[in-house]
Formats: C-alpha cells, structure tokens, sequence
C-alpha cells in the first residue's frame, strides 16, 4: 500500500489538532468536542476506488488468522443459503457467526444463555422484516435478554447477523466502518440511529463501486484499524 492510503488524515478541529488516548475499554477523548451530525463523510471515503478497496481487502484476507481465516470460508461457503430459504438461522450458525464477529471472545457461557429455541425464534422474526426493511429486523435483532433478545449481541454485532441474513442489503457497522467513514472520535458506537445514517451511505458507496458489500466491510475495517492506531500515536506524542 502506499503511504497515502496507510497513513489516516490529521482530524483539524477549530484550528487545533484533536488528540485521543485509547485503552482496551473506552476511547477518552483529551479534547472533548460536541458531536456534529451534519458532518461530511471522511475524505478517504468519499474518494474511495476499486483499487482502492482491492487493496485493502487484500490486507484484510492477510491479517486473518488460522481461525479467522476457516470462519470467513465457512461463511461464504453456500452453508447458510438453505437456511436463508427456511427463515431462520440454527443455533450452532449463530454461535459460529458470533465467533466470527466477535474475534472468538463468544464464549461457553454466552453460548449456554442463548439458547436453541431463542435463537430460533429471534432469526423467525427478523428474516422476513429483513426483506422489507433491514433497519427494522436490527432493531429485533439488537433486542436485549429481557426482551427476548440474545445476550451479549450489540447493535455492532446485530449488524453482522443481519448482513449475513441479507448479504445484499444489511450492512456491518461498527467501531472500524465508523472510524473509516467519518473519522470522528465522537461517532465510534453503533446504534440503530448511526445504522439509519451511515449504511444507506455505505450501499450508495457499493453502487457507485461496484464492489460488493462484504468486500467494502473488508476495507472500511482496516481503514478504521489504521485511523485508531493513528489516534494512539498522537495521543501518545
């Protein structure tokens, strides 16, 4: 990659440099700005190419690791079409899919809480939403315990089963596609709000590429890697 494409622009806020310090749980802000919600997106975004996103995918694939690596497969394999068909996704799909997502921090425990029957029940309710409105089937799928949701799934996580649900219209959003997006400290969490703004950007940016959406979650995932580690050198100057 080339040293444009590596290197995250510099953030100017009211004439100054916004620098931020990360740790493993939350992203303090040194400079605390209030959140702007009629900000453009990045400009990395705006003027993202083919190539573009072909070598960032490319990093992608190579960071995977061994597990990562058999889990991408697994879910590009064709397995999860016969369960498109019948509406809902199995309990074992679930749990593999969470894995996936969730960089293997998907434990036992989660796993004995969400149960057969929940998982079941969950995905029976949000498929055939999924084809109407896919804003609509997040917010079943982001449902918390009491609600009959399964626990553990944030509305980061809920994106990523609701993409693998409708490949062609759901789209992952988390902490990295919001960081490569916007490159705004203050617009790291994935709710349903950020869901109603950021994924129609994301689709038009598919459209206009004409690359696939799990190619451009491929991209926009490192990208968001490369802004955090960014903001951890600056913060650490």
């Amino acid at each position: 990659m080339s040293p444009e494409d590596v290197c995250p622009c510099r953030m100017p806020l009211g004439g100054k440099l916004l620098r931020v310090a990360y740790n493993s749980t939350e992203l303090r802000l040194l400079e605390s700005p209030e959140r702007s919600d009629d900000m453009t997106e990045s400009g990395w975004f705006r003027n993202l190419t083919p190539k573009t996103v072909s070598r960032y995918v490319g990093q992608y694939l190579e960071d995977l690791t061994e597990r990562q690596t058999e889990d991408e497969l697994w879910l590009e394999s064709g397995v999860l079409v016969p369960q498109r068909r019948r509406g809902y996704f199995d309990h074992e799909t679930m749990m593999r899919l969470l894995r996936w997502k969730l960089e293997g921090s998907y434990g036992r425990f989660r796993n004995r809480k969400n149960t057969v029957e929940r998982v079941e029940s969950l995905t029976r309710g949000a498929f055939p939403m999924a084809l109407q409105s896919d804003a609509d089937a997040l917010k079943i799928l982001a449902r918390s315990y009491a609600e009959g949701g399964m626990y553990g799934v944030s509305w980061s996580a809920a994106s990523a089963i609701l993409h693998w649900m409708v490949p062609d219209t759901g789209v992952i959003l988390d902490q990295h596609a919001l960081r490569a997006i916007w490159e705004d400290p203050c617009r790291l969490e994935a709710t349903y709000t950020e869901y109603l703004v950021s994924a129609p950007l994301v689709r038009q940016k598919r459209d206009q590429l004409g690359c696939g959406l799990r190619d451009l979650d491929r991209a926009l995932v490192v990208r968001g890697r490369y802004v955090k580690n960014d903001w951890e050198a600056k913060a650490s100057q």
